[in-house]
């Protein structure tokens, strides 16, 4: 059995995140940012700056 990172508590080894806090056990199972969103958001921010 492995040890949750972030709150100790014990997980099975097959677990992608941890029973207790649900806390990711792996780098690979955190979710990506959304990218496009992001950059829409600084299009928006970027346009709304040059309205007078």
């Amino acid at each position: 059995m492995a040890y949750c990172r972030k709150c100790g508590n014990m997980i099975p080894d097959t677990s992608t995140y941890c029973t207790h806090c649900g806390n990711p056990t792996s780098p690979s199972a955190q979710t990506k940012p959304n990218q496009q969103g992001l950059e829409t958001a600084i299009k928006v921010m970027f346009f709304i700056s040059y309205i007078p």
